[in-house]
């Protein structure tokens, strides 16, 4: 993928939200913590699984791999 082909979004563990420039908004539908447990404390999340329309296509993103490249927040 080259820099051009790259997108920006953001991942909201509140509102349970992925929002993708654009401003195109995709759920999350599990947040599972380090050993793959569903965990609703924010802090605790290492994963999350986002459902992306239109043929329902389920991601899963590493907090981890992403928190060398963001920043963010908890609260």
């Amino acid at each position: 993928m080259s820099q051009a082909d790259d997108f920006g979004f953001v991942i909201d563990l509140i509102a349970q939200t992925v929002t993708f420039e654009g401003g195109y908004r995709a759920p999350i539908t599990e947040m599972l913590d380090r050993r793959g447990e569903e965990t609703e404390t924010p802090a605790d999340v290492r994963f999350v699984i986002v459902e992306m329309p239109p043929e329902g296509l389920w991601v899963t993103l590493d907090l981890d791999d992403l928190r060398r490249d963001i920043s963010y927040s908890t609260h």
